[in-house]
């Protein structure tokens, strides 16, 4: 039995790399493959291989049917988990072009990874300059507004364990520098229910953004309107916090929350 390419790495334990050739030889098999065929196909002694598979099986990774083994049922939680960011990304483009219709700026849908909010897709203004943005873009979520929008929902617990120090790093000389300063940013977000950034990730930007909800009413994402400009005017300002607003409670409907404010 061939393994697949790229199955293993060298960075994880032999336990976990042994498991993963394990998931991958599975899927990989046309036919569910026997104990012998897995063993034979992976090298692995009999007794390494059957604790690894006893482990997968307790945890649903994988199932034994007729002495055959499968991949187990969990795998659909993160089929799930992984196919409401591909939504998310699909409703964000749909929205973004009706945003688009009424004012030219950058929009971006961003979510956050442990200290860092991470670009996950985006729609560019026709502007001559604009806003640097791609997807897969990081940046420290202090200093940007989607990062703000989305840490003002975390739990205190879960704020003191991403920053358990109060200096923070400054990327431009507007950067919130303190915990204390951060938490007080969102407290601010929290009330106004959006959140704003004036070159504090970037000089020349101004961002706005907005968190989106899932049917949960769990927020794993945000929506943000970026300005390339130092000082935009009132009207350009008043048009981006608006739409930025109305554009993630769009795609929090249509992932499926209902505010219990909201009406028709």
């Amino acid at each position: 039995m061939a393994e697949t390419p790229n199955s293993l790495n060298s960075s994880l334990t032999p336990a976990v790399s042994s498991a993963v050739r394990i998931l991958d030889a599975i899927s990989a098999s046309a036919r569910p493959p026997t104990f012998s065929e897995l063993q034979l196909g992976l090298d692995l002694p009999k007794s390494s291989l059957s604790r690894l598979l006893q482990t997968l099986m307790g945890v649903q990774l994988v199932e034994v049917q007729q002495g055959r083994y499968q991949i187990g049922t969990r795998v659909l939680d993160y089929y799930a988990s992984y196919s409401r960011r591909l939504d998310v990304i699909a409703v964000f483009q749909r929205v973004a072009d009706e945003i688009g219709e009424r004012i030219d700026e950058t929009m971006q849908l961003a979510q956050l990874q442990g200290t860092e909010a991470v670009f996950l897709a985006k729609r560019d203004c026709r502007r001559l300059i604009r806003p640097a943005a791609f997807p897969g873009r990081r940046v420290p979520a202090h200093a940007t507004a989607v990062g703000k929008a989305l840490l003002a929902h975390l739990s205190a617990t879960e704020f003191a364990v991403l920053y358990p120090d109060e200096a923070l790093p400054a990327l431009t000389p507007s950067t919130l520098t303190s915990r204390r300063a951060l938490q007080d940013a969102l407290q601010t977000v929290r009330k106004d229910g959006y959140a704003q950034t004036r070159q504090e990730s970037t000089l020349n930007l101004c961002c706005f953004s907005s968190p989106i909800y899932e049917a949960s009413g769990r927020v794993s994402f945000a929506l943000s309107i970026c300005l390339a400009t130092e000082n935009p005017s009132p009207e350009r300002r008043e048009a981006a916090t608006c739409s930025v607003l109305l554009g993630a409670q769009s795609i929090s409907h249509a992932l499926g929350y209902r505010d219990p404010d909201y009406s028709l």
